[in-house]
């Protein structure tokens, strides 16, 4: 079974990365800038002062999704997200304008 890797640009400098099968689903991850992150630090990997927090994978509507907040002592410095099973033809913006409805609304 193939897989392809589509890498595309939103809103100007959010890189979102698709990994598809040749089914026409995949993952997706890519950057979530200027949110808040409301998730424990309980699913978190520490390395030297950085440590990098999932939250647990939820559905939402048709989308199943994680978020992932990085932090270098204790400010956080980036938020992230994965997601699973997402239709490859779903336009990147659209995936994105999902994503950031989620946060919003979860972490408001």
């Amino acid at each position: 079974m193939s897989t392809y890797v589509l890498e595309h640009i939103v809103e100007e400098h959010v890189k979102i990365v698709y990994v598809c099968k040749a089914e026409g689903h995949g993952d997706v991850i890519g950057d979530v800038p200027g949110l808040k992150y409301c998730f424990s630090k309980q699913d978190c990997l520490e390395v030297n002062s950085s440590l990098i927090c999932w939250s647990p994978w939820m559905l939402v509507d048709d989308l199943e999704v994680r978020f992932e907040g990085a932090y270098v002592g204790d400010e956080l410095k980036t938020i992230a997200f994965q997601a699973r099973n997402v239709n490859c033809s779903l336009s990147p913006e659209d995936l994105y304008s999902k994503v950031i409805n989620i946060l919003s609304n979860l972490c408001h």
